[in-house]
């Protein structure tokens, strides 16, 4: 008798469990099916339930937006004893497609939480549910179903507090600055929303975006998802559709959740209407776009705002022609160590060592040859710069390799200046110029022609590069007259040709180095390989600028090419038929070269931790409070290159940490909007680099060649 009442007294302690969960309701062929649970009370005095679905495989139900097609279900709470209020909460959805259509919800099993106020948290209440919802598959089967339940006061379960705990983990938590995940940016940038987020922790491999407004009136396809190397960033960018032709996302409200693996969240942004210029960013909800009018900015007095909007500003402290002349002379002396300009450097001195015991006067010659190649070349350059400006066209400096020709023509001309140093085939001048040039020079020796180009040549290739004090000087004369156009460039061009005006000088310089031997041809020939693999450097250029096609289709011709001058070298192939070859295969290379970047797609904007240049857009970040890291580069700078792997790429986590938008301004491409930033800012030549924050609106500028403690200082004073 007494093991009987012990088991009854077991079977009525366990009751409550059983009875905190109704039947389940399920469909006629049990497609799907939903039952009401109970956890009973939590720490905070709220009753936990929750809305348990089971599906068929293959059978949907949906969130709390549907997406393209479903049901969304209605869920109503009956009015009874003890109960304040009732609040269901829905666990972040996946996405299904079928067809061209996207679904938003779950399935096979899901918890949908409600959470329940009650007036007195020791007597019993009832939650009652009254819900209209959908299992669909290739049909829908309308559900509707109603479930009361009685919480004992006090109850509660563990193991099934447990169950819907996973779910509650799934409602998405409003993004801040205490959140796991952070919002890294957003832009809105014609049709292509772009959300980026960032966390101390790498993120799921399962991650998606639902974008959802009011209106329902604009479609939000499954967005391309982009990871850094260490997946602690991921940006998600969705082109938009339109349901109605009438209607206008400006002004809209976008909800923006992220599911990340197990675990959600959601933040809001509202889009500006258009401004003059139009723009088409999304800011943070709460930040209203601030209306630009002409006449002076408020927050600073030397910037003057023009009628469409246009801000100028004498950035950069005026110096005087002096002082520029110096900044010029530095600057061209410095570009000699860059490079592609070395090789050309020492392979000019290698050239006259083998001459080391000839008369200073050979010497003398050689080099003067090659600084006049250097001067002319940079009066040419003043030349062009001066015509653009006439013209009113955009000018700065190293802006011809955004050109394809350009590209074409010095990859053509940095092989057969290789070819030449490999001795496959020389330059003559006609005959009767080439005596009145030579003199009494023996005509084995390096004519004043080629002096001449090897100075030009230094020229080209230093063009694409910068330096410090190079960029003054340069902003100087795009700023001022002719004249001093001209003068910078002349002093430009003694800069770099200092090294040569030293061996002019004192010749006797040629010889610190070894006596003349074999090891002066495999000199040569390695530097003629390393000025050849700058054509590796021109096509990744070309990749950036026009495409993979034309890029493809010139690095095989300049293959061609150089088997070619080989072969006619080897097999000693007639001299005029080998020289028109040679013209021929140079046509072939620049016609199908430039038909292909012509009809090229423009490439895609970068899809890393940058977000894309937008001027306009600084100001409303700033607005935010966000500090905004601005990068003007181009893939033809080498000095952009070199500061952005030694100091903006080992400071990527430092960034992120931060809250620092990095903004990139590619100037790969010829850019209207990006030239006039550069002018507005007294630049004509890159790296320049910004930053800008609440303690900097007008921006702070970073020297040319940047260091991590620069960059840190900067975004430490604008983020004040």
């Amino acid at each position: 008798m007494k093991k009987i009442l012990l088991f009854l007294s077991i079977l009525l302690f366990s009751l409550p469990s059983f009875a905190l969960e109704t039947p389940w309701q399920a469909t006629k062929n049990n497609e799907g099916q939903m039952r009401l649970i109970s956890a009973g009370y939590d720490d905070q005095g709220k009753i936990i339930s929750g809305l348990e679905i089971k599906l068929k495989d293959g059978w949907d139900t949906y969130w709390a937006n549907s997406g393209d097609a479903g049901m969304v279900p209605d869920i109503q709470y009956a009015a009874t004893p003890n109960v304040k209020a009732s609040q269901n909460f829905f666990p972040a959805p996946h996405r299904s497609i079928y067809y061209d259509l996207e679904s938003w919800g779950y399935r096979n099993h899901v918890i949908l939480p409600i959470s329940t106020e009650v007036l007195d948290g020791t007597q019993p209440a009832i939650i009652g549910v009254h819900v209209k919802w959908a299992v669909c598959n290739d049909n829908c089967i309308p559900v509707d179903n109603e479930f009361s339940l009685e919480v004992p006061g006090g109850y509660k379960d563990d193991a099934v507090l447990k169950n819907i705990d996973e779910f509650i983990l799934q409602v998405p938590q409003p993004v801040s600055d205490v959140s796991a995940v952070k919002l890294y940016n957003i832009s809105l940038d014609k049709n292509v929303l772009k959300a980026e987020f960032v966390s101390p922790v790498p993120f799921s491999d399962d991650v998606d975006m639902f974008i959802t407004d009011p209106s329902k009136n604009f479609r939000y396809p499954k967005p391309v998802v982009v990871f850094s190397d260490d997946k602690k960033y991921v940006s998600l960018a969705t082109t938009f559709e339109k349901r109605l032709d009438s209607d206008s996302i400006n002004g809209k409200t976008l909800t923006i959740t992220l599911r990340n693996g197990s675990e959600a969240f959601v933040t809001d942004y509202i889009v500006p209407a258009p401004q003059t210029p139009e723009i088409q960013q999304a800011v943070p909800q709460g930040v209203e776009p601030v209306a630009v009018k002409p006449g002076t900015d408020p927050d600073n007095p030397q910037v003057v705002i023009a009628e469409n909007g246009e801000k100028t500003s004498p950035v950069l402290p005026k110096i005087s022609l002096g002082q520029a002349i110096i900044a010029a002379l530095i600057g061209g002396l410095i570009l000699n160590v860059m490079p592609c300009v070395l090789p050309v450097l020492l392979l000019k001195i290698f050239g006259v060592v083998k001459h080391r015991n000839s008369s200073k006067k050979y010497i003398r010659s050689s080099f003067v040859y090659t600084i006049a190649g250097i001067l002319f070349s940079f009066v040419l350059l003043a030349t062009f710069v001066v015509t653009l400006k006439a013209l009113g066209s955009t000018i700065g400096w190293g802006i011809q390799f955004q050109q394809p020709v350009f590209l074409v023509f010095m990859s053509i001309l940095i092989t057969l200046f290789a070819a030449n140093q490999w001795g496959w085939f020389e330059v003559h001048l006609p005959a009767k110029i080439s005596e009145k040039l030579h003199g009494k020079l023996d005509k084995t020796d390096s004519t004043p022609f080629g002096n001449f180009l090897t100075g030009a040549f230094a020229t080209l290739l230093a063009t694409p590069c910068t330096a410090p004090f190079l960029t003054a000087a340069v902003s100087f004369a795009f700023t001022e007259s002719v004249e001093k156009i001209y003068i910078i460039f002349f002093f430009i061009g003694i800069g770099l040709a200092v090294p040569y005006i030293l061996v002019f000088i004192s010749p006797a310089l040629v010889k610190i180095f070894p006596k003349p031997g074999k090891w002066m041809v495999w000199v040569k020939h390695i530097l003629g390989v390393l000025l050849f693999l700058t054509n590796f450097w021109i096509f990744y250029i070309m990749l950036a600028n026009t495409g993979a096609s034309s890029a493809i289709i010139l690095a095989v011709s300049i293959f061609f090419m150089v088997i070619f001058l080989f072969i006619a070298k080897r097999l000693k192939l007639d001299r005029k038929r080998a020289v028109a070859t040679t013209i021929y295969m140079v046509i072939v290379t620049f016609v199908f070269t430039l038909y292909l970047a012509n009809i090229e797609k423009e490439p895609d904007y970068m899809k890393d931790v940058w977000v894309k240049f937008d001027e306009p857009k600084i100001n409303e970040l700033v607005g935010s409070g966000k500090v905004v890291f601005v990068d003007v580069t181009a893939d033809w700078c080498l000095t952009c290159k070199f500061n952005k792997a030694k100091v903006v790429n080992p400071m990527k986590d430092y960034f992120m940490q931060s809250g620092v938008v990095l903004m990139k301004a590619d100037f790969t491409r010829p850019s209207k909007e990006i030239s006039d930033y550069l002018t507005a800012n007294g630049r004509y030549g890159i790296p320049f680099n910004k930053v800008y924050g609440p303690g900097a609106k007008e921006g702070i500028v970073l020297p040319e060649i940047l260091t991590e403690q620069d960059v840190k200082d900067a975004v430490n004073k604008a983020g004040k």
